[in-house]
This record gives structure tokens, C-alpha cells and sequence, in this order.
């Protein structure tokens, strides 16, 4: 009796093991490319707990793209209220647009993801330039970052841009 008690536990913490093992998907482990600007905030938002998660508004002001706490895409027609909102140069070479903004602050926090069409080492040096040349109420941005996952992704990928003004 003890033996096949023996023999069944330790099945049973075979199979218990076996269930948790690494599960490796297609890919290799390699993360899936994004698949919009969009997509990309919409992971990043969805990596905070819901008590991690602040006030948000995504997207810009028409009907049809406006979200509440949750991104939303940016329509690059209207490339002066883009520039204004986003800090996205009126001539960057961009097909694509997403934003993520604090919705009672947005010198507090604001993100935004663009689709690349060109040379996105020019594309980031245009966003800096063109946000660091502002007035700003409450002082100047103290740091910008530039994801360092973004440059993993060919100059056609989505990349993403943010600035954290304090």
C-alpha cells in the first residue's frame, strides 16, 4: 500500500512540475512586434496594476478617437494641433500617431507613439528639439527618454516617444 501511495505522489509531483515548466511560444523569446502606435501605449498601460494607474486621456478631440483612461490614436491630419498637443514637428516623416495624457496635468504626463516612415534618429532629434524650444509654465522638461527597446525595432516599426516633464 505504501509503495502505491509512493508511486502516485510521485506522479503526481511529476505532473505537477511538468505544468509549471517554461513554455516557450513560436517565436522564440523574441516579444511580438508591435502592431500600431496604439498598440504600443496600450501594452505599456496595461503593464500598471489598476492601483498603479492614474487619470488619463487618450487620442485626440474628435468623437471618434477620444478615450477615457485608456490611449487612443491621434489623427495626423490637423499637424498644428498635433504639434501643439504632442510636440510632433508638422514635418516629421510619420504616418501614424497615438497619446496617453494626464488628464489634470499634462506638463505632469504625457505620452505619445508615432509609426516612423523615415530616419528615426532624425525623427527623435526633431521631437526634442521641437519640445525643448517651448515655453514652459512650470520650468523646462528635466529628463526625456528614448526607449531603449526602440531602437531593437527596423527604421519602418513603431516607435514611441516620451516626455516627463517635473
Amino acid at each position: 500500500m505504501k509503495k502505491i501511495v509512493s508511486m502516485m505522489l510521485s506522479a503526481l509531483l511529476l505532473l505537477s512540475l511538468a505544468a509549471c515548466g517554461d513554455k516557450n511560444n513560436a517565436s522564440g523569446d523574441k516579444p511580438a512586434a508591435p502592431t500600431s502606435a496604439l498598440n504600443i501605449l496600450e501594452t505599456v498601460w496595461n503593464t500598471y496594476g489598476e492601483d498603479e494607474k492614474f487619470a488619463v486621456a487618450g487620442g485626440d478631440f474628435s468623437e471618434t478617437n477620444a478615450r477615457e483612461d485608456a490611449p487612443g490614436v491621434f489623427d495626423l491630419k490637423d499637424r498644428a494641433l498635433v504639434d501643439s498637443e504632442l510636440g510632433l514637428p508638422e514635418t516629421a516623416a510619420v504616418d501614424e500617431a497615438a497619446s496617453l495624457v494626464h488628464m489634470m496635468n499634462a506638463n505632469t504626463f504625457t505620452a505619445a507613439a508615432y509609426h516612423a516612415t523615415g530616419d528615426t534618429a532624425e525623427l527623435a532629434q526633431q521631437l526634442r528639439d521641437n519640445i525643448m524650444h517651448r515655453q514652459w509654465m512650470c520650468g523646462f522638461p528635466t529628463s526625456w527618454s528614448w526607449p531603449r527597446w526602440a531602437s531593437m525595432w527596423s527604421p519602418s516599426s513603431v516607435r514611441m516617444s516620451w516626455w516627463i516633464p517635473s
